[in-house]
């Protein structure tokens, strides 16, 4: 009987800033580096999801498509499964009302209130520690 849905795990972090700017064509330990394009860069890699597959694909639909799997298989394999999180719905709306916030300060309360009340408080305190784990 064949086997399937067997695969290798590859573990995958983002980019830090100077892996980032290298995948860019720039040295950062280079003195003589354009400060300019260094400060732009820079400015995208705050604002950008720097897995090496994402930063390295040029068409943005692509991009789009990859960042939203991504998010998808960080909620639903690395904090559903490992907590055993049953309102996957739930934790998925906190965590989308995590990033929408970004970069203003984020409350536990603030969060239910954004949300209308649909989440309890304890169950958003639940879903912060499972996110941040």
């Amino acid at each position: 009987m064949p086997l399937t849905g067997r695969h290798p795990d590859l573990e995958v972090f983002p980019l830090d800033l100077s892996e980032y700017l290298r995948f860019h064509g720039i040295d950062p330990d280079d003195p003589l580096s354009d400060a300019g394009k260094i400060k732009s860069l820079a400015s995208g890699y705050i604002s950008a999801l720097t897995f090496p597959a994402v930063v390295l694909t040029p068409e943005p639909d692509l991009k789009e498509r990859m960042v939203l799997q991504i998010y998808r298989d960080i909620i639903n394999h690395d904090v559903a499964r490992r907590y055993e999180v049953r309102h996957i719905e739930k934790l998925e709306a906190v965590a989308t009302t995590f990033m929408a916030s970004v970069p203003g300060p984020v409350t536990l309360n603030g969060t239910r209130r954004a949300m209308g009340g649909r989440v309890s408080l304890d169950s958003i305190e639940r879903f912060s520690r499972y996110l941040d784990d």
